[in-house]
């Protein structure tokens, strides 16, 4: 799953690398959690340019009678997507990418869990695959709301845990934010789990832990237990 991520890079970082039109200003963010604002990269509703928003981490169908079901729909699996009630419209035409320096996944240990960074090699900025969803609620309420999704882990992220992102490799940027339907062999080949080589993991701080806490220590941690790939378990 993908419960937790950081976003550090700029708005203008973000921008050129998914060539946006439309940005908004941000601020560095090192432990963004479910029921925040994330960012997400879409499509313009005329289909021709890219725009950068806000989204309620936390997907919420248009047919929900509760905006708290959002906090169930955080994750979608990439397997069953096109199939679940919850998933399937906005899997057809509203997917977006979600920009990260990196996501943080616990590795469990008798009596506590400990805290990992993983992302690129040089924690350079990439994508999260994500849908979203308008809900409306009472008083004319309007909702914007998104999920992430996940597949297989890695040979890397699977020494902690089974499940990790989607990460859409720059060729696949136009695809996936496509407002049409994706061809089944080109959704496997979104959906396989990104190249272990090109990522690392390392032990962060244990204030990591608080949802609410969200400053630059967050990051901080044991460099000596840093982990590429080709590391020995």
């Amino acid at each position: 799953m993908c419960g937790r991520f950081m976003l550090i890079s700029s708005s203008s970082d973000i921008a050129e690398q998914f060539s946006v039109d439309r940005t908004v200003e941000l601020e560095r963010r090192y432990n963004i959690a479910p029921g925040q604002e994330v960012i997400g990269i879409s499509m313009s509703r005329n289909d021709t340019s890219r725009e950068m928003r806000g989204y309620h981490w936390g997907l919420v169908p248009p047919w929900a009678k509760d905006g708290a079901i959002g906090a169930g729909l955080v994750n979608a699996r990439s397997e069953t997507i096109a199939e679940k009630p919850a998933f399937r419209n906005a899997f057809k035409s509203r997917r977006l990418l979600i920009p990260a320096n990196g996501f943080y996944e616990w590795e469990k240990k008798v009596g506590t869990r400990i805290p990992f960074l993983i992302g690129m090699n040089d924690d350079s900025l990439f994508a999260m695959a994500g849908i979203w969803e308008k809900w409306k609620g009472p008083e004319n309420h309007v909702l914007i709301s998104c999920c992430i999704l996940t597949t297989n882990s890695n040979e890397l992220t699977g020494r902690i845990h089974n499940r990790m992102p989607v990460i859409v490799k720059p060729q696949h940027y136009g695809d996936w934010l496509a407002q049409t339907g994706l061809p089944e062999n080109l959704s496997r080949e979104i959906f396989k789990s990104f190249p272990a080589d090109l990522m690392r993991m390392r032990e962060v701080s244990p204030k990591v832990n608080k949802t609410d806490y969200d400053k630059p220590d967050c990051i901080d941690g044991d460099v000596t237990r840093q982990v590429n790939w080709m590391d020995e378990t």
